[in-house]
């Protein structure tokens, strides 16, 4: 149906989807696949392809369990192509979010997260490709965090963790300075990261760590990066 996801879950078990496509679907929040409830606990999602959904929030995927250390979406293997939304054009996530092997590409948000609108929880992104996303008004990947002071000592949950990526060819618009990265603190570890050509935009905006990256054009603002 046009107007709901077309595949939906609530409350119950874990849900394990493998080797699947969806393909131009349509709904308010998650496209493709809406997955909310506080009992959800455990989301799998392996060797699957998003092409051309939309949605208002995550244009593929709305994972919401409303926080929690204890609810969990991993995404292995995946393919996210042409999809759009307001806010993360590939993937709305209010969960614990492990994203491993996974290629983000041609992916638009109108507002900000063009590949990945994240709330609060923590998320650890591995061996991952973005290309050619496209943010009309923030970041490829945004972090809405839990707090609203960036002095304080943050939750190991609410940390982002990035290693073995490539970011490349990517747009954002310069509101907000353009940032391709604007998250809390991020963790960051072998990845190849190239900031825009703008000179109003940087690549990362957070707190953060991290070696042996290799960073093209305006790298970072307002907070120490340690690239030895």
């Amino acid at each position: 149906h046009i107007d709901d996801p077309s595949y939906y879950s609530g409350y119950g078990d874990p849900s394990l989807i493998h080797s699947s496509f969806f393909i131009n679907n349509s709904a308010p929040q998650g496209g493709a696949i809406n997955a909310h409830g506080y009992s959800l606990n455990f989301i799998s999602i392996v060797n699957s392809k998003f092409s051309d959904n939309s949605a208002g929030d995550g244009g593929a995927c709305y994972f919401n369990g409303g926080g929690g250390s204890y609810r969990n979406v991993e995404i292995i293997g995946c393919y996210f192509d042409n999809n759009t939304a307001g806010k993360g054009g590939a993937l709305y996530v209010y969960m614990n979010a492990i994203v491993e092997n996974t290629t983000f590409k041609n992916n638009v948000c109108s507002t900000t997260g063009s590949a990945i609108y994240r709330k609060f929880n923590g998320l650890n992104i591995v061996g991952c490709s973005f290309n050619n996303n496209n943010s009309n008004g923030g970041a490829l990947i945004k972090h809405f965090p839990y707090h609203n002071d960036t002095n304080i000592d943050w939750d190991s949950y609410q940390v982002t963790t990035i290693d073995n990526s490539v970011f490349y060819n990517n747009y954002c618009s310069t509101y907000n300075d353009g940032y391709l990265l604007d998250l809390v603190y991020l963790e960051i570890s072998n990845s190849f990261i190239m900031a825009q050509n703008e000179i109003s935009s940087f690549a990362v905006k957070a707190m953060s760590i991290g070696e042996n990256n290799i960073f093209l054009n305006k790298v970072l603002k307002y907070f120490e990066l340690n690239t030895s």
